[in-house]
């Protein structure tokens, strides 16, 4: 229900029923996680990183936790440590599958479109499945004027991309 209600614009609800779950139960991994998350959709990169760098500390290797920190350090100006998870994410595709609609989105918050573009067609070729939330996903926002964004957005099927509002 969170994230269908961040993929329809409805940021601020959804901080507050994340802040809710938090509140319930502090020490609840997922509950830090998703409200990280809302953290992130809100600009509030210092308070995201705070919560996320705890959830890497105790699972280092999990993808929607480096995802969501990478993402963070990116927003926030932390530019190395941003890269520094994008290497964490080359370790990872070693061993295991690696989501690159995630890197792709964390090349998009660097600035980098030519990368994000490139790891974005990766996640096509591999069927990613978080590809079908490309047009309302305010984390590709970076992307949307681009004609490659338009492009891919066709090759999917997505009707026309729509820009996100910002609560």
């Amino acid at each position: 229900m969170s994230k269908a209600l961040a993929a329809n614009s409805q940021i601020a609800h959804y901080r507050v029923q994340a802040e809710r779950m938090h509140d319930l139960e502090p020490s609840f991994d997922l509950g830090r996680y998703v409200l990280a998350l809302t953290y992130n959709c809100n600009g509030m990169y210092t308070e995201a990183i705070a919560l996320l760098e705890k959830l890497i500390n105790a699972d280092s290797i999990n993808q929607n936790h480096l995802w969501m920190t990478a993402y963070a350090y990116a927003r926030s100006g932390k530019e190395i440590e941003a890269r520094q998870l994008i290497e964490r994410f080359k370790t990872i595709d070693q061993k295991e599958y690696v989501l690159s609609y995630a890197v792709a989105s964390i090349y998009a918050a660097l600035g980098d479109k030519d990368l994000a573009f490139a790891e974005l067609e990766r996640a096509f070729v591999e069927h990613d499945w978080n590809l079908h939330r490309l047009n309302v996903d305010n984390l590709m926002d970076p992307l949307r004027d681009d004609p490659r964004f338009f492009d891919l957005v066709k090759r999917l099927g997505l009707s026309e991309p729509t820009q996100v509002q910002r609560l």
